[in-house]
């Protein structure tokens, strides 16, 4: 299975949250109030130990703008929490079972699971922004 099929997947699933624009690739600018972008983790991807088996790091980063700073940190902790109908993490690692979501490149990977969430904190370049790194890690047959 291939990394753009396994983003592809990704976006899929976050894009079922309700208030929530998602980008499978990177923009110079993201004018909307709630955004998130899946992007490539470092390393990429790597061995598992697992005959045919490689593991793939992603990163989705979510981004929250409002006219006052506390607002977008309460935004942003909105999608970060670990479950909720507003959860990144929930959407990202859905059972495959529910039947809501497409068979798409999370479905198919053998597992996906998140990992850490870091950077959460004022965006650097954008006044009145928050922001938070969501790491997550599947495997795939490849």
């Amino acid at each position: 299975m291939s990394w753009t099929l396994l983003r592809e997947g990704l976006a899929a699933r976050i894009a079922t949250i309700d208030g929530l624009v998602v980008h499978e690739v990177a923009k110079d600018t993201y004018p909307d109030r709630n955004v998130a972008v899946v992007l490539p983790g470092e390393p990429l991807s790597e061995p598992t130990g697992h005959r045919g088996k490689v593991g793939y790091n992603t990163r989705v980063v979510v981004m929250c703008s409002r006219t006052d700073a506390k607002d977008a940190q309460r935004a942003v902790d909105e999608f970060i929490e670990f479950s909720g109908t507003k959860s990144v993490i929930s959407a990202v690692t859905a059972s495959k079972a529910t039947g809501k979501l497409p068979v798409d490149g999370v479905a198919q990977a053998d597992d996906t699971r998140w990992v850490r969430t870091v950077a959460y904190g004022p965006s650097a370049d954008v006044e009145k922004r928050w922001q938070a790194d969501l790491h997550f890690y599947s495997m795939v047959t490849a």
